[in-house]
């Protein structure tokens, strides 16, 4: 999977001087919002007329996290992958 800066303005000079750790840190944080993202529309599917939809927003939560800690879906791999050779390219290094 392949990012194009191009899509993202800004993204390729932020990428050039993010360090490695700031750079994966960015990419875990957006694949925990994009799983709650998902669970939120799993939640909201499964919720019935009982109103529980703090409980269920909390649970949203926890799950996303617990997922994102036990290695996610291998999206902020790729993310991180995928910005850092576009870094390595616009630098010229690749």
């Amino acid at each position: 999977m392949k990012i194009a800066p191009a899509l993202v303005p800004g993204l390729r000079p932020l990428a050039a001087e993010a360090p490695p750790k700031a750079l994966d840190q960015a990419a875990r944080e957006f694949e925990a919002i994009f799983l709650k993202q998902l669970l939120t529309s799993l939640e909201r599917t499964t919720q019935g007329a009982s109103g529980n939809a703090i409980y269920g927003s909390m649970v949203v939560d926890s799950m996303a996290d617990a997922i994102t800690r036990a290695g996610g879906l291998g999206l902020a791999d790729e993310i991180q992958r995928s910005l850092s050779s576009q870094s390595r390219s616009s630098d010229g290094k690749s």
